[in-house]
């Protein structure tokens, strides 16, 4: 059976696990995770969407928030927590989009780095409407992507699945699933690739 772009790109997180976590442990986390620290009190729910490595799950349990991560790479979750044995009660597997297993206005926050950019339009408006479901009110989300680098979906040279929206079409997004952009930020990517990282804190409105 032929494997869809999305697919490869999940197989290519689960077979290439141990690597990857080795360079996004070398990033610190706190360059994306400033701002929304600053907004919300310790002990604050935290859900890390895509945690990936377990990097930014660590950092903000080690900031005092109550956090969990949640991946689709079993692989992934694995080495997070090789790599973070303090998570190892705090990881979800589950594949996106999907019904996200937590109750309405449950958590206070959510963070989703470098994840969103691997899904297409709408599967984006699905997981951000199950964003909006289980943030309480008022609740906080910082949503981080890559800069668009064409205009229509590709593989990249690691055969991952892009989908490249403009920030006036993330706007449109977030307003769809009921997200109020509080502040937008750029930044250039911390490894040295030729690559611009957007990173969006929003509200539930």
């Amino acid at each position: 059976m032929k494997r869809s772009m999305k697919d490869q790109t999940r197989i290519y997180y689960d077979e290439h696990a141990c690597d990857l976590t080795k360079r996004y442990e070398s990033v610190s986390s706190s360059r994306f995770l400033s701002g929304l620290i600053d907004m919300i009190p310790a002990g604050s729910k935290v859900l890390d969407l895509g945690c990936g490595s377990g990097r930014d799950a660590a950092y903000l349990l080690s900031e005092g928030f109550d956090v969990l991560g949640l991946d689709g790479s079993q692989s992934m979750l694995e080495e997070a927590m090789r790599s973070h044995p303090e998570l190892s009660d705090r990881l979800i597997f589950q594949v996106l989009p999907g019904v996200l297993s937590f109750a309405d206005d449950s958590l206070d926050a959510v963070v989703s780095i470098a994840c969103l950019m691997h899904f297409d339009p709408v599967e984006i408006g699905q997981i951000l409407s199950e964003i909006h479901r289980i943030l309480n009110i008022k609740g906080l989300v910082l949503i981080t992507v890559r800069r668009a680098l064409s205009s229509s979906p590709a593989l990249d040279e690691h055969g991952r699945y892009f989908t490249p929206i403009s920030i006036s079409d993330w706007e449109e997004l977030f307003s769809c699933g009921g997200l109020r952009i509080e502040k937008i930020t750029h930044e250039k990517d911390a490894l040295g690739r030729s690559l611009t990282w957007t990173s969006f804190l929003l509200r539930k409105d």
